[in-house]
C-alpha cells in the first residue's frame, strides 16, 4: 500500500523534526486507527540558498556549488534533482548529484551547452519529492576571443609609451629652461648684490656727512614769519585762507539797525561769565552738536573775546576744571585733553595760540625754521618722485625710494633779476617744476612764497648762446608717450649738461603747440592728490615721473626688474638722514623743554611791563627764565586742579601737561611751519616732519615703551633721542614748577596788554572783526535758543533769558 503524507502546518514545528504514529482507517475496523509499532518521522521542507546569476561560456562545462541552510534532513543524493530550464534533458542536464555533509552543500555537473543560444538564461530548481526551489540562475555568454583581451593591453602600453616620452621631453624642456632661468637669475642677483652694496656704502658715507654746509646755507636771513592774522587764522581755522570773521558783518539793508543791536547785546550777554558759561554747556549738552561744531565755536569764541583775552582766560579756567572732573568721575584723568572733543580744548589750543605767538618769534621760531629748511634741502639732495611723494632721503619708511637709480648732480647757473648768475644744484632726474621751484629758492632765499613768481605764470629758459634759448616745460610735444603712459619732462630728458644756464622768465601767456599743462606748485604741496588719482589724466593717459606706478606687478617680469627692494636695504640711509638732521632737531627740542635764564627776562615783576604804550608785546617770560608766562600758568593751573581733586600720581599730572601744551601746541606748530612761516610745506616734508613729530610725541610721555625688532622703523630710529627727551621733559616740568608762582593780578595785567598790543597790531594790518565772530555765534544760539532760554531760567537769570529772546526774534 502506497499513500501520500498530508501537508503539515509548519508551526507545528517546534524543533527540525516531528514524530508521528501511523494509522489504518478501513470500513467497520477500529483496531487499526492507531498502529504504536509504526511511527514516522517527519522534517521541516529544505532550504537552499539562491546563488544569484552566474555567467558562463555556451563552451563551458557548467558545475554549479547549491548550499543548503535550515531545516535540512539526512537526504540522500538520489532523493534529489536539480532541473534547468527552459533547456531540455537532452541539452542541458544536470548530473552527478554530489552531497557534502561537511559544508551542508550539494554539487552537480550541467556538463557542455553548446546548444544554447548566446545570451540565454537559465533557471536552476532544485527538487526534492514534491518539493522544489529556485536556486539561481546562469547567462550563457558567447565564447571568449583573445582579442577582446589583447587589443586594450596593447593600446594602453602604447599611451605609457606615449606619456612617458611626452613627460621626458617636457623635463629635458623645462631643464633647459630652468638652466637658462636660473643663469639669468644669478645675473641678476649679482646685479642686485651690487646695487645692495653700494647702498650699504653709500649710506655709510653719507653718516659721516658734515653739517657746516648745509647750517651755513640755512643761516644768515631773515625769517619768512607770517603776520599775525594770517598766523592766527591758519590755527584756529585750519586750511581756510579766507573766513568771515576776516570781513564786517553783511547784514540786510531792512534789519540792519535792529541786527546790529542784537549783536551788540549778545556781545553784552556773552560778557557775563555766567551767561557764557551757560551758553556753553548748553551747545555741549545737545546731541547733534558735532565734534566740528565744538572746534569752531571754540575759535569763534576766541575770536570774539581776543580784545579780553584775560576774561576769555577765566573762561577757560572754568570749563577746563570742568572737564577735569568729568575725566575724574568716568575714572579716565589719563585722556584729558587728548583729543578735541570740547569747547575748551579748543579754545585752550587757540589760547596758546594768541599768548605764545611773541614767543615763537623771539626765541622757538628760528630753530624750528631751520629744522624744516634742513629737511627741505636734504630731501632735495636726492631725487623726489612728484607724483607719489617718495623721495631718497626720506624719514618715512612708507615714503623712501627704493629702486635703483643712477642720478647725476648738476651744478648750473641762473640769472637774478640784478644780472647776477646764481649757482644752483639741481638732479638730472627733476622735472621742470622741480627746477623751477629750486632757482627760485636760490634767487629769493629770504623772500616768503607768497611774495614769489608762481611756477605757473614763469617759464624756465635754457640759455644756449646769448642770442639763442630753449623752453623747457613738464610736458610738450617732445614728451615720450608709451602707451597710456606719459613720462614727465626732466633735464635728462632735455640733455641738460653739468654747467648750464637758465633764467626764469615770466609767461607771456600763450603755450607752445603740444603742450598739454604744467605740473604747479599744487603737486608738491602737502594736500595734493597723488598716486593714481593725480597720475590719471581726463584723455585716460597716466603721468609718472621716476617709476610708474603699475596696478599689478606683470607675471612675465623679472622679479628684480624695477622691483621695490625691500626697506631694510635702504635704513642706513634713513639712519644717514636722520644724523644729518639731528642737530636741528635737538636745538628745537631744547628750546622748547628747557628752562634757560633769559638775557632779555627781568628780575622783578615791577619791570615786566614797558611804561609807554606801543606796538612793542610786553615782555612774556617767567622771571629769571626763558618760560613762557603763558606756560608757567598752564602748568601751574593744571598742578593746582590734581591737588585740588587729590590726584597724586605723577604720571597723570605728567600726562595731562603733555597733552596740554606739547601734543596740542608745539608738535601742532611743529608739523605744521606753514602757519608760521610763509613757506611752501611738500608732501616729502610733512612725511618726515610727522616722524620728528612723533619721535616728540614719545619724548613726552611718562611711560616707558620696549622697543622690539618688530617695532616700527620710525621708533626705532630715534628710540636713543626719546629716551634723553624723556628725562629733559620731567626735569623741564620739575623746574617749571619750581620757578615763582605769577600772582593772579599780575596775569591779569600781562593779558591786557597783550590783548592791547594785538589790537594794534590788527588797527594797522586788518584782523578779526569780533562782530562777526559774534555774529557766527548767534547762527548757534538761533539753532538752540529753547535750550537756551529755559536753562536761563531755570538758573534764574530771568533778565537775561528777556535779552537774549530779543536778540534771538532780532536776527532770525
Amino acid at each position: 500500500m502506497m499513500c501520500q503524507a498530508p501537508p503539515i502546518d509548519p508551526a507545528l514545528f517546534s524543533t527540525r523534526q516531528l514524530l508521528a504514529v501511523l494509522g489504518l482507517e478501513l470500513d467497520g475496523v477500529d483496531s487499526l486507527l492507531r498502529l504504536d509499532n509504526y511511527t514516522v518521522t517527519l522534517h521541516s521542507n529544505p532550504s537552499f540558498q539562491n546563488f544569484g546569476k552566474q555567467s558562463f561560456s555556451n563552451t563551458d562545462n557548467i558545475r554549479l556549488t547549491i548550499d543548503s541552510q535550515g531545516g535540512r534532513f539526512e537526504f540522500t543524493e538520489e532523493m534529489v534533482e536539480v532541473l534547468i530550464t527552459p533547456c531540455s534533458r537532452e541539452e542541458c542536464v544536470c548530473e552527478d548529484v554530489t552531497f557534502q555533509p561537511g559544508n551542508s552543500s550539494l554539487t552537480c555537473l550541467v556538463g557542455t551547452t553548446n546548444g544554447l543560444r548566446r545570451g540565454s538564461t537559465l533557471t536552476v530548481t532544485a527538487h526534492i519529492g514534491s518539493y522544489n526551489q529556485t536556486v539561481g540562475s546562469i547567462d550563457i555568454t558567447g565564447p571568449i576571443n583573445p582579442v577582446v583581451f589583447i587589443v586594450p593591453i596593447v593600446v594602453t602600453f602604447l599611451i605609457i609609451v606615449v606619456v612617458i616620452v611626452v613627460i621626458l621631453l617636457v623635463v629635458c624642456y623645462r631643464g633647459r629652461q630652468k638652466d637658462s632661468r636660473y643663469k639669468e637669475l644669478i645675473v641678476e642677483m649679482e646685479k642686485l648684490e651690487s646695487t645692495v652694496a653700494r647702498e650699504c656704502k653709500l649710506g655709510f658715507a653719507e653718516l659721516q656727512t658734515d653739517l657746516d654746509e648745509l647750517t651755513g646755507d640755512l643761516s644768515g636771513h631773515r625769517l619768512p614769519y607770517r603776520d599775525l592774522k594770517v598766523y592766527l587764522l591758519s590755527a584756529l581755522f585750519p586750511g581756510y585762507k579766507d573766513h568771515a570773521v576776516l570781513h564786517p558783518v553783511q547784514l540786510p539793508i531792512q534789519r540792519q539797525i535792529s541786527s546790529q543791536k542784537a549783536i551788540k547785546d549778545f556781545h553784552d550777554l556773552c560778557m557775563d561769565k555766567k551767561v557764557l558759561l551757560l551758553f556753553i554747556r548748553t551747545l555741549e549738552e545737545q546731541r547733534n552738536f558735532s565734534i566740528r561744531d565744538k572746534s569752531l565755536v571754540g575759535s569763534l569764541l576766541m575770536v570774539a573775546l581776543h580784545n579780553r583775552l584775560d576774561y576769555a582766560t577765566e573762561i577757560l579756567k572754568t570749563l577746563l576744571y570742568d572737564l577735569i572732573t568729568k575725566a575724574i568721575n568716568k575714572s579716565s584723568p589719563k585722556l584729558l585733553l587728548r583729543r578735541t572733543e570740547s569747547v575748551a580744548e579748543k579754545m585752550l589750543t587757540n589760547w596758546l595760540h594768541f599768548c605764545l605767538h611773541e614767543y615763537i618769534v623771539e626765541q622757538s621760531g628760528k630753530p624750528q625754521y631751520l629744522l624744516y629748511r634742513a629737511v627741505k634741502s636734504q630731501l632735495e639732495k636726492g631725487p623726489i618722485d612728484v607724483i607719489t611723494g617718495e623721495a631718497r632721503y626720506s624719514l618715512s619708511e612708507h615714503k623712501l625710494i627704493r629702486q635703483k637709480m643712477d642720478v647725476e648732480v648738476l651744478s648750473v647757473t641762473v640769472e637774478a633779476d640784478d644780472g647776477l648768475r646764481v649757482p644752483v644744484k639741481v638732479l638730472s632726474c627733476d622735472t621742470i617744476s622741480q627746477v623751477k621751484e629750486k632757482l627760485l629758492d636760490a634767487i629769493y632765499k629770504a623772500t616768503p612764497v607768497s611774495h614769489r613768481p608762481s611756477l605757473t605764470t614763469i617759464d624756465l629758459e635754457q640759455i644756449t648762446s646769448p642770442r639763442d634759448y630753449s623752453i623747457l616745460r613738464d610736458e610738450d610735444t617732445t614728451t615720450v608717450m608709451d602707451g597710456v603712459w606719459k613720462k614727465l619732462n626732466t633735464l635728462q630728458h632735455y640733455g641738460v649738461e653739468d654747467g648750464a644756464a637758465f633764467r626764469l622768465m615770466k609767461r607771456n601767456g600763450r603755450a607752445p603747440p603740444g603742450r598739454t599743462y604744467d605740473y604747479p606748485a599744487s603737486l608738491i604741496s602737502s594736500h595734493a592728490v597723488r598716486n593714481r588719482a593725480l597720475s590719471e589724466a581726463e584723455d585716460g593717459t597716466r603721468v609718472w615721473h621716476l617709476f610708474k606706478q603699475h596696478d599689478t606687478e606683470d607675471p612675465k617680469r623679472s622679479p628684480f626688474m624695477n622691483k621695490k627692494m625691500i626697506t631694510e636695504v635702504y635704513l642706513p640711509r634713513m639712519l644717514s638722514t636722520k644724523n644729518i638732521l639731528q642737530k636741528f632737531v635737538s636745538d628745537l627740542f631744547s628750546s622748547l623743554f628747557s628752562v634757560q635764564v633769559s638775557p632779555t627776562s627781568p628780575v622783578a615783576y615791577a619791570n615786566f611791563f614797558p611804561t609807554s604804550p606801543g606796538t612793542q608785546p610786553p615782555i612774556s617770560y617767567a622771571p629769571g627764565s626763558a618760560v613762557p608766562m603763558a606756560v608757567k600758568y598752564l602748568l601751574d593751573f593744571l598742578d593746582d586742579s590734581a591737588e585740588a581733586a587729590q590726584i597724586s600720581e605723577k604720571d597723570v599730572v605728567h600726562t595731562w601737561k603733555n597733552n596740554a601744551l606739547a601734543l596740542r601746541f608745539w608738535v601742532n606748530v611743529m608739523k605744521n611751519p606753514e602757519f608760521v612761516f610763509d613757506v611752501n610745506k611738500s608732501h616729502t616734508v610733512d612725511a618726515c616732519l610727522s616722524v620728528i613729530a612723533g619721535a616728540f610725541i614719545d619724548g613726552c610721555s611718562y611711560a616707558d615703551v620696549k622697543l622690539t625688532i618688530d617695532s616700527p622703523t620710525s621708533k626705532l630710529l630715534y628710540n636713543k633721542e626719546v629716551q634723553e627727551y624723556k628725562v629733559k621733559v620731567r626735569q623741564y616740568y620739575q623746574n617749571v614748577a619750581r620757578l615763582p608762582r605769577i600772582p593772579e593780578d599780575v596775569m591779569q595785567s600781562y593779558l591786557k596788554q597783550l590783548s592791547e598790543h594785538q589790537a594794534q597790531v590788527f588797527r594797522k594790518t586788518g584782523g578779526f572783526v569780533v562782530e562777526s565772530a559774534l555774529y557766527e555765534l548767534l547762527r548757534y544760539a538761533n539753532k538752540y535758543s529753547d535750550q537756551m532760554l529755559s536753562n536761563l531760567r531755570n538758573a534764574g537769570l530771568d533778565a537775561r533769558a528777556q535779552v537774549f529772546e530779543s536778540v534771538v526774534r532780532a536776527t532770525m
